[in-house]
């Protein structure tokens, strides 16, 4: 018996694939998540990972959009790190509550 896939809107779907992400990104490392783990975590192909998030470089930058816009430290100081200019522009209170989570 073959199991039957959820039918999501293109944005369900959209959103579905960056929450993978994101997850993936608290677990790892932003910078290293590919596109086939996202793939596997979220239930879809690869290719549906390109279509909506474009190059690795695009992803990394919609993961770090992602974590601002939910004030997510681990992330940001993953991106901090790395210098990412989304992070090195987050709000400050939120550079600073990520810079703790380097420092602990």
């Amino acid at each position: 018996m073959s199991k039957q896939r959820e039918r999501l809107t293109p944005e369900e779907r959209k959103s579905r694939i960056l929450s993978a992400a994101v997850s993936l990104s608290i677990k790892g490392n932003y910078a290293e998540v590919t596109r086939h783990h996202i793939a596997e975590f979220a239930d879809v192909s690869p290719t549906l990972v390109s279509h909506y998030f474009g190059t690795p470089e695009d992803l990394r930058d919609a993961i770090m959009r992602e974590a601002i816009k939910w004030n997510n430290p681990f992330i940001l100081a993953q991106g901090l790190v790395r210098k990412d200019p989304l992070a090195l522009e987050a709000p400050e209170d939120l550079r600073k509550s990520a810079i703790k989570t380097i420092n602990n």
